[in-house]
């Protein structure tokens, strides 16, 4: 996953740990997938 300024500017409003730490993901696989889904439709 690329972070651009947009990508962070999402993780505000979206404080998953994936954003910082990709290990936590396992906690929330759901939600960080879909977080992550919506932030690379963002970034095209």
């Amino acid at each position: 996953m690329i972070i651009t300024p947009k990508n962070r500017r999402s993780s505000l409003l979206f404080p998953i740990p994936d954003s910082r730490f990709p290990i936590p993901d396992s906690r929330f696989p759901i939600p960080c997938f879909l977080y992550v889904y919506i932030s690379n439709e963002n970034a095209i």
